[in-house]
């Protein structure tokens, strides 16, 4: 009966012990809930396809909603029928040989946050603000990090470009470095100190000789010494953002410039032929203008009579999962009313290209517009107009850089209705 007894004592004892344990846990997970951090969700981006053969009727064909946040310097750019595009930590890959019904291929992963992406010599370099990158594309759809570069003394990056065979990189310190590439490797082959007011910067024949051209010019009809002669004898500039903020972009005929995210809704396009005028070498053809990108919307919004834009997602429709496959999502529509009097309608413009003679430009509040170039010679001078051809809503969504094709432009946008 004592043995009895004394095995109860123990039983009871163990299923105290069992209990001050469980108690304990229970405790532990509540003080562990107390102390946990809700993890922000990433914002969105959106990859999305507009298909522009009739520059008149532009079409949204397909997006791509991709779960990863992205940053003021990233982009998208494209390689042949390959679309590279950076978000905050990533490379993405996605094939668009077929527009409406694109592949997502693979994504790269770095351990920091990074910037944009430009071609370089057959490779992508990604930057990020204190080192490039890289990128072996020789399979197209598995970026490889080949290499990493600081520049001298670790100084940060303020903006790079390439060209053919050079890559140049602006520090914050305003000294350019000129970095060749090298079989599998990329060597600084020179410094160059620019001046602290240092404006638009083109590569001589050299290539290792850049030139600083003063901006803005003195006058809107004055005759921009120092800005022509590039235009003609080299047709290219570098894409690095100048200290007014002025970013640039380059084409075959033009060049532009422009103040992105800004209140200003005003770009610039340069135009110089390429024979001297008459017998005088040195009296060229030279044509500017000022493009007014907010007023000439709503006055092509307004001279067709549109007072309501319709903010259509595209047939095909998707979303990244976490496998990294494409799953099709259901498509939406919404409705805008526009204000003729808003000021603020299309918001500040985000990014522009130029292909050819038609100029792209998209703004924050979710437009692509599609401008044409017109020239017109007089005796001896040449005068740029501009036509609208079409405004298209772009789902609600922030773009933040676009890539133009032959028929169809690629843009980089933000979610809207994930920033709440």
């Amino acid at each position: 009966m004592q043995k009895i007894k004394q095995n109860s004592n123990h039983i009871l004892i163990i299923v105290l012990v069992i209990a001050l344990i469980n108690i304990g846990c229970s405790l532990s997970v509540v003080n562990q809930n107390q102390d946990t951090v809700t993890v922000k969700k990433p914002i969105d981006s959106l990859f999305t396809i507009v298909d522009t053969t009739d520059t008149k009727n532009p079409i949204l064909i397909t997006s791509i909603r991709l779960p990863y946040s992205t940053n003021p310097n990233n982009n998208v750019i494209l390689v042949g029928d390959t679309a590279y595009v950076t978000t905050e930590r990533h490379l993405h890959v996605i094939d668009v040989s077929t527009p409406d019904h694109p592949a997502y291929l693979s994504s790269l992963e770095f351990d920091h946050e990074i910037g944009k992406v430009v071609f370089y010599d057959q490779n992508l370099v990604v930057g990020t603000p204190n080192k490039i990158h890289l990128i072996d594309i020789s399979d197209p759809s598995i970026p490889i990090v080949q290499l990493t570069k600081n520049l001298p003394n670790h100084n940060p990056i303020n903006g790079f470009d390439a060209w053919h065979s050079y890559l140049y990189v602006m520090g914050v310190n305003d000294a350019l470095y000129i970095f060749e590439k090298d079989q599998a490797q990329i060597k600084l082959i020179r410094t160059a100190k620019m001046s602290d007011r240092w404006k638009f910067l083109y590569p001589k024949n050299t290539s290792q000789i850049v030139e600083q051209i003063k901006y803005p010019l003195v006058s809107r009809s004055s005759d921009p010494v120092g800005l022509t002669t590039p235009l003609i004898e080299h047709r290219y500039f570098l894409q690095i953002r100048t200290n007014r903020n002025d970013s640039i972009r380059r084409a075959s005929e033009f060049l532009g410039v422009g103040k992105l995210n800004t209140s200003s809704n005003i770009l610039v396009v340069y135009d110089a032929a390429q024979m001297p005028v008459g017998n005088n070498p040195y009296g060229y053809r030279f044509g500017e203008n000022y493009y007014d990108i907010h007023r000439e919307c709503l006055r092509f919004l307004s001279t067709h009579e549109q007072t309501i834009l319709n903010y259509g997602m595209p047939e095909n429709t998707y979303a990244i999962i976490n496998s990294g496959k494409m799953q099709k999502i259901d498509s939406d529509t919404s409705t805008q009313s526009i204000d003729f009097e808003d000021k603020c309608f299309l918001g500040p413009i985000t990014d522009f290209q130029i292909s050819g003679k038609n100029l792209y430009v998209v703004n924050a509040k979710g437009f692509l517009s599609i401008l044409k170039i017109i020239k017109l010679e007089e005796g001896i001078h040449t005068h740029l107009y501009d036509k609208l051809l079409s405004i298209v809503p772009l789902q609600v969504s922030n773009p933040k850089s676009i890539a133009v094709s032959e028929n169809y432009v690629c843009i980089l946008a933000v979610l809207e209705n994930t920033q709440q």
